[in-house]
């Protein structure tokens, strides 16, 4: 739980791996940077960094699910090494404050994994996982510029009945 720390953490992997036996194993656990509070903080212009959690002040590297098999696929490749990573659990945390389910629909499940932990071990073979990467950003932008659209006429109605003669009288009602 210290590899998001690091300055170098595929020379860190590396060393690891030239200690463990054949059949031994590295367990990672990586603060999952795609969680919903992160993205929402995006959303609203902010990535402040914290005392804890995701956004600890003392983590400098940042990862997804996929983006940990990419790095581990980069390891192998610089430093000549056969490692498998394999998912091996997922801390979920939500925050009940946030409509996730809206988000869920275009980033997957994962929005609400807080952590992920992964095994490292040794192959014969090369295989990294290959993850189908959801490309639904310009979905997304659509649908909230349809969205943003549809409340906009909402209102445009609200301040119309809001200045009609009927509000008028039973406003101060």
């Amino acid at each position: 739980d210290i590899i998001e720390r690091l300055v170098d953490p595929g020379r860190t992997v590396f060393n690891l791996s030239k200690k463990i036996k054949p059949k031994g194993k590295i367990l990672i656990s990586i603060p999952n940077i795609s969680h919903i509070d992160v993205i929402s903080g995006l959303i609203d212009g902010q990535f402040n960094y914290s005392k804890v959690g995701i956004l600890d002040s003392t983590h400098i590297k940042f990862w997804t699910k996929n983006s940990f098999y990419e790095f581990i696929a980069n390891v192998n490749e610089t430093y000549g090494i056969n490692l498998i990573p394999r998912l091996v659990k997922k801390t979920t945390a939500t925050d009940s404050t946030i409509e996730t389910g809206f988000f869920e629909d275009y980033c997957g499940k994962d929005v609400y994994t807080f952590q992920n932990v992964f095994e490292l071990t040794f192959g014969s073979i090369k295989y990294i996982p290959k993850i189908k990467k959801k490309s639904n950003y310009k979905k997304m932008i659509s649908d909230y510029r349809e969205m943003k659209s549809e409340l906009n006429s909402l209102v445009n109605q609200l301040r119309g009945m809001d200045n009609s003669l009927s509000r008028t009288i039973t406003k101060p009602l």
